[in-house]
């Protein structure tokens, strides 16, 4: 998921610790979830995975795609509560037609 206008924390940890060119020539795809709005507002994590990907020495076989998350409306007063969330509707069959066309899926 998209946090903080990129990716998570552990997310970020995880990558940060892949050696540099430690994957070179390697297929890789980077994705996320996010509010559908503006990036400049929602942010987009998948474009970090991307660079992060790309300094391991991956070769990104697409270019990183969005999957949205339909927000919680929480009563008046009320707090979002993050852990209600979902993908909007349409966006479970989106994600797998996107994973079926990339270069190799079977």
């Amino acid at each position: 998921p998209t946090q903080r206008h990129g990716a998570s924390p552990a997310l970020v940890a995880w990558l940060g610790g892949l050696p540099a060119d430690g994957l070179a020539g390697v297929p890789a795809a980077a994705f996320d979830t996010r509010y559908r709005m503006a990036k400049l507002i929602s942010g987009a994590a998948g474009e970090t995975v991307a660079r992060w990907l790309r300094r391991a020495g991956c070769r990104l076989v697409v270019p990183p795609e969005s999957f949205f998350v339909e927000q919680d409306a929480p009563p008046d007063g009320q707090e979002r509560r993050h852990e209600l969330e979902h993908l909007e509707p349409g966006e479970v069959e989106r994600a797998a037609e996107w994973a079926r066309g990339l270069p190799g899926a079977a």
